[in-house]
């Protein structure tokens, strides 16, 4: 599991209740880390952050794809509104989660998604 999320207390949270439901999470504060962690271990989902500086949630996730990273995808934000949902839709990412969410939604829809694969 990666999670990809600039407010530190969120990510540090959510990297904490994702453990918690017994997932291995790693995570960052921006999508450039994780581009250029050459350590990054495979993944079985990604939950990323829509609006995170230099290089959005969505562009990230279109760029691990690009490299063969094919895993299902969350994105979060604060901005929940349709063209955000829109964007993140036509941006090929199964699901959205609007900010702020209860942590059952997140770890009911990587579980999902995960099923799925």
């Amino acid at each position: 599991m990666i999670l990809v999320e600039d407010d530190e207390g969120l990510r540090v949270a959510l990297l904490r209740l994702l453990r918690a439901s017994g997932f291995s999470a790693c995570g960052y504060a921006s999508a450039e880390a994780l581009l250029d962690d050459a350590r990054a271990a495979p993944a079985d989902c990604l939950v990323v952050d829509v609006h995170l500086p230099a290089i959005s949630g969505l562009e990230l996730v279109t760029r691990l794809r690009r490299r063969g990273l094919q895993v299902p995808a969350v994105a979060i934000s604060a901005h929940d509104e349709a063209g955000v949902r829109e964007a993140v839709r036509s941006g090929g990412v199964e699901r959205f989660l609007g900010k702020p969410f209860p942590g059952r939604a997140l770890v009911s829809a990587v579980n999902e998604l995960i099923a799925a694969r």
